[in-house]
């Protein structure tokens, strides 16, 4: 079964991001953070679309690069 985990650092992350978007604009805020999260859950779907993480070469753990 095929899931989708975030790191602690990357939650606290896009969290950080988030909040920085938000003091100009909630609106783009929220939907930044929902394009990077849709993004990330196409592995749901197709889990070999991702690149396989350089740090830990594992072919299980993959990492879905995303561009604004």
């Amino acid at each position: 079964m095929t899931q989708v985990r975030w790191s602690l650092t990357a939650g606290n992350d896009l969290q950080d991001i988030e909040d920085f978007i938000a003091r100009d604009s909630v609106l783009h805020a929220i939907t930044f953070v929902d394009r990077v999260v849709e993004s990330a859950e196409t592995l749901l779907k197709t889990p070999r679309i991702g690149r396989i993480v350089p740090e830990f070469s594992h072919p299980d753990l993959r990492e879905v690069l995303f561009r604004a």
